[in-house]
């Protein structure tokens, strides 16, 4: 009977620690991903000041200001399109500049 009791309070002790744990790594997932969108929101902001002190940007302007990737400079833009922020002028390569709306 006593060895029935040691494991029994030994699962609710082991289940105890691991929530505390699996706790604490939790919330700082929550904020790691607050972060993540913070800086993302920051960059696409110093886009929008960039784009106030000139007539257009392009995609290498965009990389060029942020030391980002073709792909992600491609993001930002995109996402600032959808956002209704900025708009595209011309349709595909070199000819692809944004401008505010």
């Amino acid at each position: 009977m006593l060895i029935l009791i040691i494991l029994i309070v030994g699962i609710m002790l082991g289940f105890l620690v691991a929530w505390a744990v699996f706790s604490e790594n939790g919330e700082d997932m929550n904020k790691t991903a607050q972060n993540l969108h913070k800086a993302k929101e920051d960059k696409k902001e110093r886009v929008i000041a960039y784009l106030k002190t000139r007539e257009t940007i392009t995609n290498n302007d965009v990389e060029d200001l942020l030391e980002v990737s073709d792909v992600t400079a491609y993001r930002y833009l995109e996402e600032l399109e959808k956002e209704g922020q900025i708009q595209q002028i011309g349709k595909t390569g070199r000819a692809v500049k944004y401008q505010l709306r």
